[in-house]
C-alpha cells in the first residue's frame, strides 16, 4: 500500500511538472506574437480585411469590408499590448464608427499561428486568418 501512495504521489508530481510546463511554454508564445500582418475574414455574402501594417506594437491600419458588392473602408492607428488592440480611427466610409479620433479597444485572441480572433464594441466577433504575402 506505502508503494502504491508513493508511485502515485511520484506520477501525480510529473502529471503537475509537464502541465506547469505547458502552460508556461504557451504564456511565452502569446507574449512574442503580434497582430501586425494582413488578416482576412469570410463572412456572409464577402470578407473582411485587416491590415495592420508597422511594427509589432504599433502602426497604421486599414479595414475593408466587402459585403454583397458593397465596401466600406476604414482606416487608423492601432496599438497592441497584452492582449488588447487599441484602434484610432482617421478615416471611415461609414458613421456607424466612432468619429475620427476617437479610440476603441479591442480583445485579440492568438488561435494558431496563423489564425486570430478580434472583438469589440465596433467590430463583429470574427476569426481571421493570415493572408500570405504577394511574392
Amino acid at each position: 500500500m506505502q508503494t502504491a501512495l508513493t508511485i502515485f504521489a511520484a506520477l501525480l508530481g510529473l502529471v503537475a511538472v509537464a502541465v506547469f510546463l505547458m502552460v508556461r511554454s504557451h504564456r511565452n508564445w502569446v507574449a512574442r506574437q503580434t497582430p501586425a500582418g494582413a488578416w482576412r475574414s469570410e463572412v456572409e455574402g464577402g470578407q473582411v480585411t485587416l491590415t495592420l501594417e508597422g511594427g509589432p506594437a504599433e502602426g497604421t491600419y486599414t479595414r475593408v469590408a466587402e459585403t454583397a458588392g458593397v465596401g466600406t473602408r476604414e482606416s487608423g492607428r492601432w496599438q497592441y499590448a497584452a492582449g488588447r488592440l487599441q484602434i484610432r480611427v482617421t478615416a471611415a466610409d461609414t458613421g456607424s464608427q466612432p468619429g475620427p479620433g476617437a479610440d476603441s479597444h479591442y480583445t485579440v485572441r492568438f488561435l494558431g499561428p496563423d489564425q486570430i480572433g478580434i472583438e469589440g464594441p465596433h467590430w463583429p466577433r470574427l476569426e481571421y486568418k493570415r493572408v500570405p504575402p504577394v511574392a
